[in-house]
């Protein structure tokens, strides 16, 4: 009988996700005027590559989370954040955490977003298993394609997990700059090549 085997915070079966497997929950603190163009993008993106993959998106404010979750048993949780309202995002964080283990799922939780690009040491101590820097349009496939297939996702472009993190976080150079501290060193972009010193892009 094959047994599932944990790869970075996601049960999977030996060569990918477990049953009937991507299960993806979007998760918006709040909408004040409008829906995040990343998250739309991002699930229009899973529905195109993963047609048997279920995704949903859920709003925080709305006070069902921890039901809506419950009904929903997400293999994976994705957050878009800018700064400021990404210590908001670190606190759903953990309460998704334990959301998870009140119903025995183990829920891979990544953040997107502005913040994440330009301070990527938001990862560090936190309860997400990785963040996404830069475009992630593209990372978002292979980041999917590699839970499926039961790859690391360690090499992925654009993508910090808390296993690769000392290896391509690295303090940042750019010096007129001072509150940038860090930057990934794994990212491609295509619109801007480095976007970490052209804060402009």
């Amino acid at each position: 009988m094959e047994q599932p085997v944990q790869v970075a915070g996601v049960e999977r079966a030996q060569g990918g996700l477990k049953s009937r497997d991507l299960k993806v929950a979007f998760v918006m603190y709040n909408i004040l005027s409008t829906e995040r163009m990343s998250v739309m993008l991002l699930s229009a993106i899973t529905k195109k590559h993963f047609p048997r993959a279920e995704v949903d998106i859920f709003v925080y404010s709305d006070g069902r989370l921890e039901e809506q979750l419950r009904k929903f048993k997400p293999n994976i949780v994705a957050y878009s954040a800018m700064t400021g309202e990404h210590a908001l995002y670190l606190r759903l964080a953990i309460e998704v955490e334990k959301i998870g283990k009140k119903i025995g799922k183990k829920i891979f939780q990544i953040m997107g977003g502005p913040h994440c690009t330009f301070a990527p040491e938001v990862l560090r101590g936190s309860a997400l298993n990785a963040i996404g820097v830069g475009e992630c349009d593209a990372a978002w496939v292979e980041l999917l394609s590699a839970m499926e297939a039961g790859r690391s996702l360690n090499e992925i472009h654009n993508i910090v997990t808390q296993e690769n993190f000392d290896r391509v976080v690295v303090p940042s150079d750019l010096k007129r700059e001072n509150y940038i501290q860090y930057k990934a060193t794994n990212m491609l972009e295509r619109t801007c090549r480095d976007p970490v010193n052209h804060t402009g892009c």
